[in-house]
């Protein structure tokens, strides 16, 4: 589903973790980014990945978005581990 405001505490928290920092870790210049700065980027897409009951569980984003050259950088962060 799309992000929505209430989302941002959710990433900022999964992207604080030891794993999710390289959600914000950018393969093409190798640069950390800030989860603030990440979710305030015009030039990204972010969405949320829910359970079908709508639990959110992760995120996924297009980042760095050319249009122009028609690119972005994919990331994915899997932020609640789901068991069964």
């Amino acid at each position: 589903r799309a992000l929505q405001a209430g989302d941002h505490a959710l990433v900022e928290g999964w992207c604080s973790e030891p794993s999710g920092r390289y959600f914000l870790l950018s393969r093409s210049t190798g640069r950390m980014q800030d989860a603030r700065a990440l979710l305030a980027d015009p030039d990204s897409e972010l969405g949320i990945v829910t359970l079908p009951d709508g639990t959110p569980v992760g995120v996924v984003g297009m980042l760095q978005i050319d249009r122009s050259q028609g690119r972005a950088e994919l990331r994915k962060l899997i932020g609640e581990p789901v068991t069964t």
